[in-house]
């Protein structure tokens, strides 16, 4: 992954997940490792939507389950 978009995704994920940004690496489980819950899952969609610009399909969520 380029580091710019791993920092910002990062960025994303720990203002969602209060969480320390170096916890966070390719094989963290956004659940299981940093306990996210699915209002958490929710808010990094969106959150990543915004700041990549894109839109996310709700059915893909489930999908979503680590960093990379």
């Amino acid at each position: 992954m380029n580091m710019d978009i791993e920092a910002r995704v990062k960025k994303v994920i720990t203002s969602c997940i209060a969480v320390d940004v170096d916890s966070i690496n390719g094989q963290t489980h956004l659940v299981e490792d940093l306990y996210a819950d699915s209002l958490d899952l929710i808010d990094i969609v969106f959150g990543l939507s915004e700041e990549f610009d894109i839109s996310c399909n709700e059915n893909d969520l489930p999908d979503m389950t680590t960093f990379a």
